[in-house]
């Protein structure tokens, strides 16, 4: 008999928990199928896994910081219900407070977008200017020049240039420059037109002589300030002058003075018109049959030697 006292002593703890299990199958077996509140922690870990579902699935998470299987239950509450259900059996475990760490705040805001792309170029800078230094001294002595060549250029009518570079292409001494210089005042004088041949120097011969211009004299060459007028000579068959007014000359000198380049321009006026040219092509036309209504302003390019000049023969002032 004491033997099997103690072997029912033994057994006693085994029957309390076979009658516990009983017990609590019966309490599960109800209408009310849902789990209880009052569950074992052991069960409401299964419920860990439903509350991943429920509406407060972030407090689940944050069960799973808390402490252990009374997150899990809190969970398991929310599995069951449909969202507002699931809510209060979490009410139930004490995970709610294990899950109130708040998730990490988001990222900062991206970083500002770059800044505009670089600046304008600056302007590009002003381009150089080069200076060509003159090629001759002033002018110190008056000087009489002769044209060696003369070329009427567009500013002349075109079939009058034609026909004038046509009549001075094997006469070119067309022209006599006279520059009455003053070194002292940077200035004088300038007497433009046809000359002549007499003896051993040429000069202006009566009935022909120009006008005066004013003179400007610089380093390097000299310009008319003011219009002057003279004649243009021709050899036509027999030597023609044609009238020019408005004269005006812009000259580059070189070799001590002696020699020049120049631009001159002037006008034909209406007296001339009816001066008969032999054409390029053959025949006669006068100049108003060539260039149309007067007066007729004229342009040409000029090359221009020293020579011996009569300074007696220009125009008293």
């Amino acid at each position: 008999m004491r033997l099997r006292s103690a072997s029912a002593q033994r057994l006693l703890p085994q029957l309390a928990l076979v009658t516990t299990l009983a017990l609590g199958s019966i309490a599960c077996s109800g209408d009310d199928e849902r789990p209880k509140a009052n569950l074992s922690g052991g069960t409401g870990a299964q419920g860990g896994d439903g509350g991943s579902a429920g509406s407060g699935g972030d407090g689940g998470s944050a069960g799973d910081g808390g402490s252990a299987g009374d997150g899990g239950s809190a969970g398991n509450g929310g599995s069951a219900g449909s969202g507002g259900d699931g809510g209060s059996a979490g009410a139930g475990g004490t995970s709610g407070a294990a899950g109130s760490g708040a998730g990490g705040a988001g990222g900062s805001v991206g970083g500002a977008g770059g800044t505009s792309g670089g600046g304008a170029g600056g302007d590009g800078g002003t381009g150089g200017t080069v200076d060509i230094p003159p090629v001759d001294d002033v002018c110190q002595t008056p000087t009489g020049f002769l044209t060696d060549s003369i070329a009427f250029v567009p500013g002349t009518n075109a079939q009058l240039a034609a026909t004038l570079n046509h009549l001075t292409y094997s006469a070119p001494e067309a022209l006599a420059i006279v520059a009455m210089v003053k070194p002292s005042m940077g200035g004088g004088s300038a007497y433009i037109g046809a000359a002549d041949l007499v003896s051993v120097a040429y000069a202006f011969v009566d009935g022909f002589k120009p006008t005066a211009s004013d003179l400007f004299l610089q380093v390097g060459g000299f310009s008319t300030t003011s219009p002057g007028s003279g004649w243009l000579s021709l050899r036509d068959g027999t030597q023609k002058r044609i009238k020019l007014d408005n004269i005006g000359l812009t000259a580059t000198t070189s070799e001590s003075c002696s020699r020049l380049v120049g631009i001159l321009t002037a006008t034909i006026p209406a007296s001339e018109g009816s001066i008969s040219l032999s054409s390029p092509g053959g025949g006669s036309r006068t100049i108003t049959q060539l260039a149309g209504a007067p007066p007729w302003d004229v342009r040409a390019l000029l090359q221009a030697s020293s020579v011996s000049f009569d300074f007696n023969s220009l125009p008293s002032d």
